[in-house]
Formats: structure tokens, sequence, C-alpha cells
């Protein structure tokens, strides 16, 4: 994953501002809520933020009782010295993971949007971080490692192979922890509603 990867823009479909067409792919959109141990996360940035801190629950509900993306981030930066030691080791895995939480919670939203693209590149446009997304280098060429973008190429290939089972099982971390408790696995927003009217 740690890769760098040229891009052209004319063929690749970009996103960053979270209020355009792919805004969804971001992070940071609002409006596409996560729910996992019971408890509703506001945003995937979150939920991958309070994922540093699996020993701090305290700096995990200060995180997830932010409803605005970026501000859930700050606090992240703020308690950094917090962080888990081995975050550079496993942070493209938890990822992986949140990505595929917002997926199946927000199914009918992404997955139509996602395999619009087509083969196409998927890239997340940024001016400075050229590690989850790629920066521009001329009017022509996007430049970085696109980890997040790469991710979501992933996922979308796993949805045309039809390789996803359910429930969503949490990345094999040890500590994995929300709250103090052991993260257990997630399912689609649909099992949710059935759950509430005991259908299931």
């Amino acid at each position: 994953m740690g890769s760098v990867r040229r891009y052209n823009r004319k063929f690749s479909v970009t996103f960053a501002k979270t209020t355009a067409k792919y805004g969804v792919f971001s992070n940071m959109v609002s409006g596409m809520s996560l729910y996992v141990n019971d408890i509703n996360i506001p945003s995937t940035e979150a939920l991958y933020q309070a994922c540093k801190f699996p020993l701090n629950p305290e700096i995990q509900e200060l995180i997830i009782s932010e409803s605005n993306a970026m501000k859930a981030k700050k606090i992240a930066v703020k308690y950094a010295r917090f962080m888990r030691p081995d975050w550079d080791l496993i942070k493209y895995d938890v990822m992986r993971w949140c990505i595929k939480v917002k997926y199946y919670q927000n199914k009918k939203i992404i997955e139509s949007l996602l395999l619009s693209t087509g083969d196409s590149p998927i890239v997340e446009y940024s001016k400075k971080d050229d590690i989850w997304g790629a920066i521009p280098i001329n009017d022509e060429e996007l430049v970085g490692t696109n980890a997040l973008g790469r991710l979501l190429m992933e996922l979308r290939q796993q949805i045309k192979d039809g390789v996803l089972d359910e429930p969503l099982l949490p990345p094999r971390i040890t500590g994995f922890l929300l709250y103090g408790h052991e993260i257990q696995e997630v399912y689609s927003s649909e099992y949710y509603l059935f759950d509430d009217f005991n259908i299931k």
C-alpha cells in the first residue's frame, strides 16, 4: 500500500469536496453515520480516529461525540501522544475495515456510485496529503500513494466479484477496542432495521 502511483486526471475519478458528485467517498462526509458495538458514530473519520486510542475510552468518546469530522480529527491530533504505538503498522488495515463498515451501513448510497466508476482509477485529490490521496504535480497528473482511493478500488472489485460476506468481521488486530470492549462484527443497515421489528 505504501508505493507511489501516478494518475492522469482526465481518466481518473477524483474526489475532494464532500458536496461534489463523488463526495460520499470521503471519510469527512456527513449524514452517513455508522453503528459499531451498539454505538452510533457520526462519520467514518471519527471511527478511524477513535481506533487510534484503544486504551483511552475517554479520548474515543470525545472524538465520537463530535459531529463534525474535521473537528473529530483535530481532537485525535491533540491527543496524538496517547496513540497506540503500532499505529503505522495497522492503519491501512483499520482504514480498510472502516471503509467497509461505511459501505455495509450505507449501501444504497455508496454501491451504485462506486460501481458507476467502472474500472477508472479512484483518487482522493489533495493539495498536501500524498499518502491517503495524491497531489497535483502539473495540470494533468496527480502523484501519491492514494491509499484511500486504492482501498475504494479494492472494495469496488470485491463488490463486483461478490466476495463480501455478512457480518463484517473486525480486522485481526490485538487490542482492537471501543470504549473498553472488543470490537464486534458489523451488519448492514437492513439488518438493524429488521432487528427493530424482530424480523431477523
